[in-house]
């Protein structure tokens, strides 16, 4: 398991947690009155990175918080979550709902209605979409806008192809994985992403330590760490063992019943992704960098965790 960089990616994971838990319990470690400091680490006070548990990202607590509610029925769970994650932004949801008093529903997607008022604010100069993940429409759909185009894959989603309800009635996250792979474009990474926020939810409840698909950033993260990206499925299963046997102080969450919550393979697979970043900026930075990473959000309250956990 060490390497050269291993030490470096196990101090990057823990003071980026800590740098969390530090903002979460307003605790900066210097105060100037224009912007706190939450870290000591140059790189992590200057650049964006995910936290170390997905679940904590502004964009999970809003699924769970707004979109990924109890009281949604199975179907507009998988809608939204696939939806989401093919925009990766917040306001255009939020808009609709200032709209119609409702977050969109399948029957608002399959009507027509949602990208209709999408469209309609897309041309009002409001973006649709974040970009936290690289996508690529494909030669077959060459003409079409991007909006148009996640659109077309929405009809995956109908009742016409089954999908939904296989998708609803999986009970493991490989199953629900594999199921979601049968849509164009919706590749191993982004349908782990989609049954990761699905497994959040009671209803549709699986369990992330049960398997796991390395995204593009996460083989580079692996190959810095460990000098190949190879069988990265076993690499961060290690990983993920490794954390628990370590003495992590702090890298942990405490779940609704009250247990210490560990990183899952998920999570382990996201730090490497973002550790990747992380060695990339080290060795671009010089000392007459000036920058400081200044979060859009507010600063954390007490986070949405799947009471399931």
């Amino acid at each position: 398991m060490e390497t050269d960089q291993i030490d470096v990616y196990w101090n990057f994971v823990l003071e980026r947690h800590r740098t969390y838990v530090r903002r979460t319990e307003n605790r900066p470690l210097i105060d100037d009155l224009t912007q706190p400091v939450w870290t000591h680490d140059d790189v992590l006070r200057r650049n964006k990175f995910t936290n170390v548990f997905r679940v904590l990202d502004y964009g999970s607590q809003f699924l769970l918080g707004s979109l990924l509610t109890p009281d949604v029925e199975p179907e507009d769970l998988v809608m939204r979550a696939f939806l989401y994650r093919y925009q990766n932004r917040p306001e255009p949801w939020v808009a609709y709902y200032l709209e119609y008093r409702e977050y969109p529903t399948r029957e608002d997607l399959l009507s027509g209605r949602l990208a209709a008022f999408w469209t309609k604010y897309s041309a009002e100069g409001n973006p649709i979409f974040g970009n936290a993940y690289k996508m690529f429409s494909g030669a077959e759909n060459k003409g079409m806008t991007r909006l148009e185009w996640v659109m077309s894959l929405t009809r995956w989603l109908s009742d016409e192809t089954d999908l939904p309800a296989h998708i609803i009635k999986a009970r493991s996250l490989t199953e629900r994985i594999q199921l979601l792979q049968q849509i164009p474009r919706c590749a191993g990474f982004m349908s782990m992403q989609i049954a990761t926020d699905l497994g959040y939810t009671d209803a549709l409840a699986t369990d992330e330590n049960e398997t796991v698909v390395a995204g593009p950033g996460a083989l580079r993260g692996l190959k810095v760490a460990f000098g190949t990206s190879k069988d990265s499925v076993r690499l961060i299963s290690e990983v993920r063992d490794w954390f628990a046997d370590r003495e992590s102080h702090g890298v942990w969450i405490e779940t609704p019943n009250f247990a210490l919550r560990r990183p899952s393979l998920m999570d382990i697979q996201n730090t490497f992704c973002e550790f990747g970043k992380y060695d990339r900026y080290v060795r671009e930075q010089t000392p007459e960098s000036t920058k400081v990473f200044i979060a859009k959000h507010a600063t954390p309250g007490e986070p949405l965790l799947p009471t399931h956990w």
